[in-house]
C-alpha cells in the first residue's frame, strides 16, 4: 500500500490522476502544523461522540475509566 491515487478535476470534462507514494504522503503530512493537527482531531473526535449509539459511548466511557 505504498500508493494512494489523488483526483484533481479542472474541468468537468477532463480529469487529471496523480499518483503518490508513501514517502511523498509522509512529507505532505509533516508540513501541517501541529496546531492545525490538534484541531483536525478534536473534529473527529466531537463527530465521533455525536454520531456514536449510546451503546458505543458506554462502551468508550468504560475504556476511558478502565485506564
Amino acid at each position: 500500500m505504498g500508493y494512494r491515487r489523488t483526483q484533481k478535476v479542472k474541468k468537468a470534462k477532463s480529469l487529471n490522476f496523480d499518483w503518490e507514494t508513501e514517502e511523498e504522503r509522509l512529507k505532505r503530512f509533516m508540513k501541517i502544523p501541529p496546531q492545525k493537527k490538534m484541531q483536525w482531531l478534536e473534529e473527529m473526535r466531537l463527530f465521533l461522540l455525536k454520531s456514536s449509539t449510546p451503546k458505543i459511548r458506554k462502551i468508550r466511557q468504560r475504556l476511558r475509566e478502565s485506564r
